[in-house]
């Protein structure tokens, strides 16, 4: 993938933080972001990822969310929801979980690996 435009769901804000400003290097640009279910699924419906040209979308699997009264795992309702509004946009499951674990994206990129993995499961897309 040349450039990637993406959209970051993550709710550790010092590693979203991070992310925002390490992604540049590798010559991709994070445009949308969130860190919370709720604030995701708004952006994911409102449209903005087409207006934004989002074509990556980079999600944590396990940040934790209260849906009909019961704790959830947000990442892959989020995957979910952008599979179905914006089909042609990749998912990269960036989660501490294993691969085996993190069926929701088309890629996985571990948290517990450097942050160049990240950015090569990026490009590879």
């Amino acid at each position: 993938m040349q450039k990637a435009v993406i959209f970051l769901v993550e709710d550790f804000e010092l590693l979203s933080d991070s992310l925002c400003e390490l992604i540049p290097f590798s010559g991709h640009q994070v445009v949308l972001k969130a860190s919370t279910l709720e604030e995701a699924l708004q952006i994911v419906n409102s449209g903005q990822l087409r207006e934004r040209g989002v074509n990556v979308a980079v999600v944590d699997g396990n940040f934790p969310s209260i849906e009909m009264g019961r704790e959830v795992f947000g990442g892959p309702i989020v995957a979910r929801a952008i599979r179905d509004k914006e089909p042609s946009i990749k998912i990269i499951a960036h989660t501490a979980s294993s691969a085996k674990e993190a069926t929701y994206g088309d890629v996985y990129a571990g948290k517990r690996y450097a942050p160049e993995s990240l950015f090569e499961a990026i490009t590879s897309l």
